[in-house]
């Protein structure tokens, strides 16, 4: 790099007064430009950024409501709680799901293997009113979320 710049300069120095200050300018307006790029390019990354912020977040809200929409369709669609929950267990594709009693508590288990489905039932079970939840067990089995929930 030191080379380049002694033959920039050796080059400067033997040309006469019109050359050298051409070449210098040159040099200054390339290293103008360089900089207002770079700026440029840290700017548009800036606002990539947001704009990818942005998007997760319309993505997140759009989930919820469509979320909500659909869990609403279910409820309309369902005679009662039981068959609900069925509706539910069917939309999801719940594995080995069961609705029983158990020593006068009602429960609720099921099997699935996506982390993200399980966050939405999570969310759709505590948060609805369709049925009060006391309680929500989870365990991992190898891949499979292992889900039990006691309600009223």
């Amino acid at each position: 790099m030191i080379n380049y710049i002694n033959k920039a300069l050796a080059f400067i120095k033997n040309q006469q007064k019109y050359h050298q200050v051409m070449m210098v300018s040159s040099l200054l307006v390339l290293g103008m430009l360089s900089i207002s790029q770079l700026s440029n390019i840290s700017d548009n990354r800036k606002l990539l950024n947001n704009a990818k912020n942005d998007y997760v977040y319309v993505e997140d809200r759009f989930n919820l409501i469509e979320s909500k929409i659909s869990l609403n369709q279910l409820v309309n669609n369902s005679e009662n709680i039981n068959s609900l929950l069925i509706n539910i267990s069917k939309k999801y594709n719940l594995l080995n799901f069961q609705i029983y009693q158990e020593n006068s508590q009602k429960l609720i288990k099921f099997n699935i293997d996506d982390p993200q489905t399980l966050g939405r039932l999570v969310n759709i079970f505590s948060q609805e009113s369709f049925i009060k939840v006391q309680n929500i067990q989870i365990e991992l089995d190898n891949e499979t979320y292992q889900i039990k929930i006691s309600y009223l």
